[in-house]
C-alpha cells in the first residue's frame, strides 16, 4: 500500500463530469487482422538502410483508449473502453532478416504480432490510462471507475487497489528513477503517489 497520503495539488478551474461515451471511434472491424505491408526507407541516409514492414494489429475488443511500454522488460500493456488492460511480450516483436529481392537495402525488419501474457480484469468502467514501473515489475491502471489498481506483470495478480478520485482517472505517469507516480483526474486534482517495493 502507499505510504501516508499522496501530494496533492489542485487545479483552479470548475471540474466537469466526465461523459459516458469517449470521443473514439471504433474501427470497422473488431476481429484480429494486420494492415498490409508499407516499406519506409531512408533515401537520404548515408548508413545501412533498413526498410520497414509497418504493421498493426487489433488488441482489444473496444475502442484503445491507452498504451504504454516496459524498457525494463520489453513489455507492452495497453487499455480500453472494454474495462480491460492487456500485457503483451515483445521479445519476439521483430527480426532483422535479408532482403534477396532487393539490392538496394541490406535489412528487412519483419514485424511479428505480440504475445498476450495476461488479461487485467477488475475495474468497472473503461480503463483510461496505464503507466509501468521502471524499477519494479508492477502496471498500474487508472480507470473511469474513479479508481487506481496495482498489477503484477509477472504473474497477471493484482497487487492494491486506491480509491484515488471522485470522478474518472485521465492519466497516469511514473517518475523515472523513483517509485513514484502521478495521476489527474476530472475531479481537478492531481495526485503524487509513493509506494513501497513489493519485497519489503
Amino acid at each position: 500500500t502507499p505510504q501516508n497520503s499522496p501530494t496533492t495539488a489542485e487545479y483552479h478551474h470548475k471540474s466537469a463530469k466526465y461523459p459516458d461515451s469517449l470521443p473514439y471511434k471504433p474501427h470497422s472491424s473488431d476481429s484480429p487482422s494486420f494492415d498490409q505491408n508499407q516499406p519506409k526507407s531512408n533515401e537520404n541516409s548515408n548508413q545501412t538502410k533498413m526498410n520497414l514492414k509497418i504493421k498493426s494489429f487489433e488488441v482489444h475488443q473496444k475502442p484503445l483508449l491507452g498504451v504504454a511500454v516496459s524498457y525494463k522488460n520489453n513489455f507492452i500493456a495497453t487499455c480500453s473502453r472494454d474495462k480491460t488492460a492487456k500485457i503483451w511480450g515483445t521479445s519476439e516483436l521483430s527480426n532483422k532478416v535479408n532482403d534477396e529481392n532487393n539490392s538496394n537495402s541490406q535489412n528487412i525488419l519483419q514485424v511479428q504480432p505480440p504475445s498476450l501474457k495476461f488479461v487485467l480484469d477488475g475495474h468497472n468502467d473503461f480503463v483510461t490510462s496505464v503507466t509501468f514501473s521502471p524499477i519494479d515489475d508492477i502496471l498500474f491502471t487508472g480507470s473511469k471507475d474513479e479508481k487506481i489498481k496495482a498489477w503484477n506483470i509477472r504473474n497477471g495478480e493484482l497487487l492494491f487497489t486506491l480509491n484515488a478520485h471522485q470522478n474518472t482517472v485521465f492519466a497516469l505517469k511514473h517518475n523515472p528513477t523513483k517509485r513514484i507516480f502521478v495521476s489527474c483526474s476530472g475531479d481537478g486534482l492531481i495526485c503524487v503517489w509513493n509506494y513501497m517495493s513489493t519485497g519489503q
